[in-house]
Parts: C-alpha cells; sequence; structure tokens
C-alpha cells in the first residue's frame, strides 16, 4: 500500500502516542520532506515532545522524500507540505493521502487523491481488530478536548455516534 502523510495526522498521532498504529495498517508511509521538516525540524527546535516521537517512528518506519521535482496540481492554494503530499501522491499514484485540513482534503479529492484522516486512521485500527472498542471511544473523546489536535469537535461526536450505532 502506497500512503502518503502530511502533517496534521503525524501531529495527532504522536501527540496521543499511536503512531505505531500507520505502521500496523499500512507499513512504510511515505513523508514529503517539506511536511518532515514542518513536524520534526522545526518542532524539535520549538521543543514539541511529539516531534521526537515523530523523528524515532519516521527514522525506524518512514521514508522522507525529496518532492522538489514533483509536479505540483494546478491551482492548489495550500502550503508547501500540504501541496507536496498531494503532488506526490497523485505522481506514484498513492492509494491515498493522510491529511485532517479539510481545504487539503477538498483540493485533494479534486485533482482525484483519495483521502483519510486522523479519525479514518483511528476507525481502521478498530474494524482490524488492532484498537479495542473502549480504546477508539476513549482516543476520540482525548481528541474532541485537546486543543492541540486540530480535528473538530463536531466530526469527532459524528464518528462517536456512527461507532456507537454500529456497536449495538
Amino acid at each position: 500500500m502506497i500512503v502518503v502523510c502530511n502533517s496534521g495526522s503525524l501531529i495527532a498521532l504522536g501527540k496521543l502516542n499511536l503512531l505505531i498504529l500507520l505502521k500496523k495498517l499500512y507499513g512504510t508511509i511515505y513523508i514529503p520532506e517539506s511536511v518532515y521538516h514542518e513536524v520534526v525540524t522545526s518542532g524539535i527546535r520549538r521543543g514539541k515532545l511529539d516531534s521526537l516521537n515523530i523523528k524515532l517512528f519516521v527514522e525506524r518506519y518512514g521514508d522522507v522524500i525529496d518532492v522538489k521535482k514533483v509536479h505540483q496540481p494546478e491551482n492548489i492554494e495550500l502550503g508547501k507540505g500540504e501541496s507536496d503530499a498531494i503532488g506526490f501522491a497523485l505522481e506514484i499514484n498513492g492509494d491515498f493521502v493522510l491529511i485532517d485540513e479539510e481545504l487539503a482534503r477538498t483540493e485533494a479529492r479534486r485533482v482525484g487523491v483519495k483521502v483519510k484522516g486522523t479519525l479514518g486512521i483511528l476507525l481502521e485500527a478498530y474494524r482490524k481488530d488492532i484498537l479495542l472498542l473502549e480504546d477508539l471511544e476513549y482516543t476520540i473523546e482525548q481528541i474532541k478536548v485537546r486543543k492541540d489536535i486540530w480535528v473538530s469537535r463536531k466530526l469527532c461526536d459524528d464518528v462517536l455516534e456512527k461507532i456507537r450505532d454500529m456497536s449495538r
């Protein structure tokens, strides 16, 4: 499976100490150099502990790629990391890009790239019996109350309702 990762899911899973889910679900994760720099290099410089978690994870299970030569999709008005992740996924015909930001998700879909976010990763881990239901619910509840993970409370509530309905 070819999975390209943007910063949002890396940061969220790093803060939750759940990066290993990426390895268990997808094997190698491809991370554009610009995303690595944003999340790890800059994060460590600012004293972010999750950046160290991400650095260790990437050294062991990730593949940081230089996407300078990748053709960027036209009319994408996003940050460099988001554009690089979407552009690289297009270039290598990736299965999907891991991205949480709504505008970036919309743009990725517009140019034909499938997307999945942090909550999608957690749901997939649950469906594949990697996470228990109570762990999934607890993790989503954590995401809802944390101000340093940028997933909307409404989306968390919608997903919680869906999984609770499924488990009845």
